[in-house]
């Protein structure tokens, strides 16, 4: 198994997950709200959850990161959105084969920014692995945040003009799912990592007849 640093798992056997508060859990799944009932959670900390044959714990706060061009700070774009969904379901899959583990996501408890990533990467898994709408998934994760969600803020230098909130997020992601914009099982991972760099022309098509990319620059 690789290291903490490499990988985002705790050597606590720490992991993600939970939607609806627990309360007959001890420890960490105290706080933790309920994503699959007895198997994925998600829950707010900054210390590493203790070790415990029957949990496995991960973080993902430094291993899927938003690249920023000033103080905007997210949402994620969809390719690792797909790669959280991939590591999830491996990871769920491992952990019902191998003494059937609970899988808890934790992040972030005092760093709102990482959080509302967190809270963004499994909200998209629950509504594009588990068919969730916005609306179910949403309060779960107002739950698991203890406080007000921030929203996101637009890529411009200087004062935010633009607030973006999880909530459109989950449902724009919901929506282009129920037009066809995006299917996961068709999903090119590399070609979309590959065009989203800058040297490869920075874009990615947002719907079939809108492409975005990067405006030129001195």
């Amino acid at each position: 198994m690789t290291s903490t640093s490499d990988s985002g798992l705790s050597n606590g056997d720490t992991t993600d997950g939970s939607m609806s508060p627990t309360s007959s859990d001890d420890g960490i799944l105290k706080t933790a709200v309920t994503i699959i009932p007895d198997r994925l959670y998600f829950v707010r900390s900054d210390t590493v959850p203790d070790a415990r044959d029957d949990l496995f714990s991960f973080n993902t706060d430094s291993e899927l990161v938003y690249d920023s061009f000033f103080d905007d700070f997210g949402p994620l774009n969809i390719a690792k959105v797909y790669r959280y969904c991939e590591k999830v379901q491996k990871l769920l899959l491992l952990n019902e084969e191998a003494r059937k583990r609970k899988v808890v996501h934790y992040t972030s408890l005092t760093e709102d920014r990482k959080f509302v990533n967190a809270a963004w990467l499994i909200g998209a898994y629950a509504i594009i692995k588990l068919k969730k709408t916005p609306e179910e998934v949403l309060p779960q994760l107002e739950a698991a945040a203890r406080r007000n969600i921030i929203s996101f803020r637009d890529a411009s230098c200087g004062p935010a003009t633009y607030k973006l909130p999880l909530k459109d997020c989950l449902i724009a992601l919901h929506r282009s799912i129920e037009l066809g914009f995006f299917d996961y099982d068709s999903f090119d991972l590399e070609e979309y990592e590959y065009y989203e760099r800058v040297e490869n022309g920075d874009f990615n098509w947002i719907t079939p007849k809108f492409l975005a990319f990067c405006g030129t620059c001195s």
